[in-house]
């Protein structure tokens, strides 16, 4: 409904052919950051992760990945091929990995005015 923009055109194609790739966040089992690994469904590979840190406050390895579609719903289990250095080897580890919705910490007073008296 808007009037001429650059993309325009582009964007009205994309939505007529829908997506072909979704972003998604993974909760990554163990400890080792799953920077730029491969996301596999059933041995295929399906994405890739973009991030990936340890998340101190909700105590998780979280990454962000892009997926094909129709892969990426909630509760959708990958698994992420990770390579990382160890006395100057390199080695493979197969993490399993689940998208996961919704905030990651969730305090119980986050709303509270004032806050309370301790």
């Amino acid at each position: 409904n808007k009037p001429l923009f650059n993309g325009r055109a582009a964007l009205l194609k994309q939505k007529e052919e829908g997506l072909r790739y979704r972003f998604v966040l993974l909760d990554v089992e163990g400890n080792k950051p799953a920077e730029h690994s491969f996301i596999l469904k059933n041995g295929k590979q399906v994405g890739i992760v973009t991030s990936a840190a340890w998340c101190p406050t909700a105590k998780s390895n979280l990454a962000f990945a892009q997926v094909e579609m129709p892969h990426g719903a909630v509760g959708d289990e990958f698994v992420a091929e990770i390579y990382y250095q160890r006395e100057l080897q390199w080695t493979r580890l197969m993490a399993p990995c689940k998208v996961i919705d919704g905030p990651l910490f969730n305090p119980p007073r986050k709303r509270q005015t004032p806050a309370p008296a301790h």
